[in-house]
């Protein structure tokens, strides 16, 4: 049998020479293993481990992580939601172009938040709030003027609630130079204020306005420049933060045709490391707005069509914005209480919908009640009289 040499033995052997020292023994060659000294060789292999970082026998490391059984008895704060989907010290964003009210709708949440106010579909119960606003957009008197406006449609009580709950950060310079959030000297400044107030949330507009930008199409610097200090003024005040932020122009920025988490101008670095994304975009055929949520991790919510009273200054939601099916489609063909022939339906929807589903969707809409089959391949709207409904040229469901 041949015989395996043990490299730390001390009782003799021998090893082929392979033409090299080893730094471990002390210079010596590998094959004199019988002159090895053991207890260098490992304690020299436990300086290197020490010293490339990696944990050795007798080697400090810095604790992170914790086992799930440690996890489970450590105390921990509840989640706090203070709007749909955003909680204490988490991050979200805002999106819309300029001009359509993303500064409105900031301060009606921030208000109907204050007082305990409804405002679907963001506002999650009817918890009175602290809240303060970072608004590098309007002037002081512009600003009082709009709240005051707001607040015409609130009590006594209620205004009182706001005139003590409301911090407004607004046409401030410190040293010549205009608020900016991730300017190191502004961010001490800011927090020390904010944390002295204890705001719920903090709503910053515009990200634009509010922070130091050289391009903001670099995901490095969006990252690092905007969304670590967002991060860090979450947790610093223990507020949820919420930024509003445009809405790239849909020819030179993609602003239409991008997904809805990354319809913001610029890096996709704003959509990636925000915990909400809400987007506020024009609905030309109604004359409103309409507010969705494309990314929300729990509880989302459909399109909402908003319309601005401009006579109180409120967005008032009108209804949901609710994609229509094939289904709802082909049926609303009818409405007018024409008849038309199976082709008639084909054709109007050629290149939307196809042939063999429309003809589905006809016989279905028969089946239900939606429409007539007056005659083989011709179909109208079903109407609510009993003289429609025995009328002789009608041929029966099936």
């Amino acid at each position: 049998m041949q015989k395996v040499l043990d490299p730390f033995a001390t009782n003799g052997g021998s090893m082929p020479t392979f033409g090299r020292t080893d730094r471990l023994s002390g210079g010596r060659a590998m094959n004199d293993i019988a002159t090895i000294d053991v207890d260098a060789i490992r304690a020299d292999a436990e300086a290197l481990l020490s010293a490339s970082g990696e944990p050795g026998e007798h080697s400090e490391r810095t604790e992170i992580g914790y086992r799930f059984g440690d996890l489970e008895r450590l105390e921990l704060p509840q989640r706090d939601e203070v709007i749909r989907g955003l909680a204490r010290q988490e991050t979200g964003i805002l999106n819309a172009v300029t001009n359509l009210g993303k500064t409105t709708l900031i301060r009606n949440l921030a208000l109907s938040l204050i007082t305990g106010r409804g405002f679907d579909p963001l506002t999650v119960n009817n918890q009175k709030r602290r809240v303060a606003i970072i608004d590098s957009e309007d002037t002081l008197t512009f600003l009082r003027s709009d709240i005051t406006k707001m607040l015409e449609v609130f009590s006594d009580v209620k205004k009182n609630l706001v005139r003590e709950r409301l911090l407004l950060i607004c046409d401030v310079s410190l040293e010549d130079e205009d608020l900016m959030v991730n300017k190191s000297e502004h961010f001490s400044i800011l927090v020390e204020n904010l944390t002295a107030f204890k705001p719920d949330i903090i709503f910053i507009d515009t990200i634009s306005k509010c922070f130091v930008i050289h391009n903001e199409n670099d995901n490095s610097e969006v990252k690092e420049r905007v969304m670590k200090p967002l991060k860090r003024l979450a947790k610093l005040t223990d507020a949820a933060v919420l930024s509003a932020h445009h809405i790239g122009k849909a020819k030179l920025e993609e602003g239409s045709t991008r997904e809805g988490s990354h319809r913001g101008r610029g890096a996709s670095s704003f959509g990636d490391q925000s915990r909400v994304i809400l987007n506020l975009e024009r609905d030309l055929a109604k004359d409103c707005v309409i507010l969705s949520c494309p990314k929300l991790k729990g509880n989302t919510f459909a399109d909402q069509i908003l319309k601005l009273n401009p006579e109180i200054r409120w967005f008032e939601r009108i209804g949901e914005n609710r994609i229509q099916t094939n289904y709802e489609l082909v049926i609303e063909m009818f409405s007018d209480g024409n008849i038309y022939k199976t082709a008639d339906a084909v054709n109007e929807f050629d290149g939307v919908i196809g042939a063999r589903t429309v003809k589905r969707v006809l016989a279905e809409g028969v089946r239900h009640g939606d429409l007539l089959r007056v005659r083989q391949g011709q179909y109208r709207k079903f109407g609510s009289s009993l003289i429609e409904k025995l009328e002789g040229d009608i041929v029966p469901a099936v």
